[in-house]
C-alpha cells in the first residue's frame, strides 16, 4: 500500500501469486472389455486479470451524461454534449475526488482472490461385439469467484433517469 498522500498505483488492490491448479486422472480396466476412467482438475479463472480492471484511476476517468430523464436527450448535434466537469481531480493528497459525472473502475482494497474453475468427469467403456465401442460419460464444471462488474449506481426506477440512481440520491453522483 502507498503512503498517504500518494495515490497507490494498484488502486490499493493486490492479488495472490499463487495459482495452483492440480489435474489428476485415472483410468481402471475392471474386465477385458470394460474400462472406468475418472479425472478431477482446477484452473486458474482464464480471463485476463488486466482486461477487467486495466482502466483504474488516475489511468482512466469516464463521464457518463445523462438526461433529466429517460425520454430526453443528453445533448444534440447543434449545441453538442456537455463538456467534462470544470472540476479537475487532485491526486497529491493521497484522494482523489472525481466531478460528480465521472466514474472508473476499481477493485476492492486488499488481496484480490483470483477465481478457478473445477472440472471434473467420469466415464465407463465398454467394447461391444463387430468391433464396436460404448462409451457414457458424465462431465461437470463449475466456476468459483468469476470475475464480475458490479454497477453501483444502476438506476432503480424507470423513467426517471439521475433522479433514480441510487449514489445520485445520496451523493449527487451522476456516473
Amino acid at each position: 500500500m502507498a503512503a498517504l498522500g500518494v495515490i497507490h498505483l494498484a488502486g490499493g488492490s493486490n492479488s495472490s501469486k499463487l495459482r495452483f491448479g492440480p489435474h489428476v486422472g485415472l483410468a481402471y480396466r475392471l474386465n477385458e472389455k470394460t474400462v472406468l476412467r475418472g479425472g478431477y482438475g482446477i484452473s486458474v479463472d482464464p480471463y485476463p486479470f488486466s482486461r477487467a480492471m486495466r482502466d483504474p484511476y488516475p489511468v482512466t476517468i469516464a463521464q457518463t451524461i445523462n438526461a433529466n430523464n429517460s425520454y430526453q436527450s443528453a445533448g444534440n448535434f447543434v449545441t453538442g454534449l456537455p463538456g467534462f466537469d470544470t472540476v479537475t481531480p487532485v491526486i497529491n493528497n493521497g484522494f482523489a475526488q472525481l466531478p460528480l459525472t465521472a466514474y472508473t473502475k476499481t477493485l476492492p482494497a486488499g488481496t484480490y482472490r483470483r477465481g478457478y474453475i473445477e472440472s471434473w468427469n467420469a466415464t465407463i467403456e465398454r467394447m461391444l461385439p463387430w468391433d464396436l465401442n460404448l462409451a457414457v460419460s458424465y462431465v461437470g464444471s463449475q466456476g468459483i469467484r468469476q470475475t464480475a462488474y458490479i454497477e453501483a449506481n444502476a438506476g432503480q426506477t424507470p423513467g426517471l433517469g439521475a433522479a433514480g440512481q441510487p449514489l445520485y440520491a445520496a451523493f449527487r453522483r451522476n456516473a
